[in-house]
């Protein structure tokens, strides 16, 4: 088995390479240097993960070193909360609670949702996606699991969704996935860094120019986020989990998923490493203002 590096470092199942067993692909992230997986399979379908998938997955976790750090929850498919029918509300509750389920048993400590998308924002969407977030409370909590919403493409739902959301929840259970891709998309990214990483749980790490939710990683030549900005919210943040990227391999930037992996874990030490640099400048300014 690889050993893990010093710095611990995440990565979503999205960066997997179609030509690989997830196996393979689990042992090509554990070689890259990553240490932690967001796990991300099974989210979109009706179909739950059987007890003989998800003992395999725990097996090739098992045998590659690699842990998983949170999980996705139910989206796409139809499988919404904030669904105007109430039966396929029920579907996605249910839904979710089995992927909560589920990230407890492979190691996971928290749940990604995200806001409504694809739709016009509307108190009564609203109130919908709340009341969704509120029958879900009991169950993580008796898990030890957290929910963290996480920002999406449209800047009307960011902006009626979070206030309400983080107004209504306790942090300890309902906490914040930070996907600088998707406010790049939606012009919202500078608002949600200055407004909700005191409830930052879950990183989606990766970057675009504005144009499509490319997925890229951070720094790749091309996109526009500022990075600055993010890791100074980062480390202003109550988060000490490592850095995790929700990031894809495209061809058009890395010729090999070996080089796209390696450019990856880069990054994700990048940040790690500037983090950890601007929480020890504030200590020192701390202990120099005592």
């Amino acid at each position: 088995m690889t050993q893990p590096h010093n710095t611990p470092i995440s990565i979503s199942d999205k960066a997997f390479a179609r030509h690989l067993s997830d196996r393979e692909n689990l042992q090509a992230i554990c070689d890259a240097g990553f240490t932690y997986l967001h796990f991300d399979r099974y989210r979109s379908t009706r179909e739950r993960m059987s007890e003989a998938v998800i003992e395999e997955w725990a097996q090739m976790l098992d045998e590659t070193g690699i842990q998983v750090l949170d999980s996705h929850g139910c989206h796409g498919g139809g499988i919404e909360l904030w669904a105007e029918d109430p039966e396929l509300r029920q579907q996605a509750h249910e839904h979710f609670i089995h992927r909560m389920e589920v990230t407890k048993r492979l190691g996971g400590n928290a749940v990604v949702y995200h806001v409504p998308c694809k739709c016009e924002y509307s108190d009564a969407l609203r109130d919908r996606y709340l009341d969704g977030l509120a029958r879900l409370e009991s169950h993580a909590r008796e898990l030890g699991l957290k929910i963290a919403i996480e920002n999406h493409y449209l800047p009307d739902i960011d902006r009626g969704i979070f206030p309400a959301a983080f107004a209504r929840f306790d942090p300890d259970f309902l906490g914040f996935t930070l996907d600088p891709g998707h406010g790049l998309i939606s012009g919202t990214l500078d608002w949600l860094v200055d407004s909700f990483l005191d409830r930052l749980t879950i990183l989606h790490l990766n970057e675009n120019d504005t144009t499509s939710d490319y997925h890229w990683n951070p720094f790749t030549p091309g996109g526009v986020a500022n990075w600055d900005h993010i890791i100074a919210g980062i480390a202003n943040s109550p988060y000490r989990k490592p850095m995790q990227l929700e990031v894809c391999w495209r061809e058009d930037k890395h010729d090999s998923h070996h080089e796209f992996l390696a450019a990856a874990a880069r990054a994700a030490h990048n940040i790690s490493a500037r983090v950890a640099s601007c929480r020890a400048e504030e200590a020192v300014a701390g202990s120099a203002n005592t």
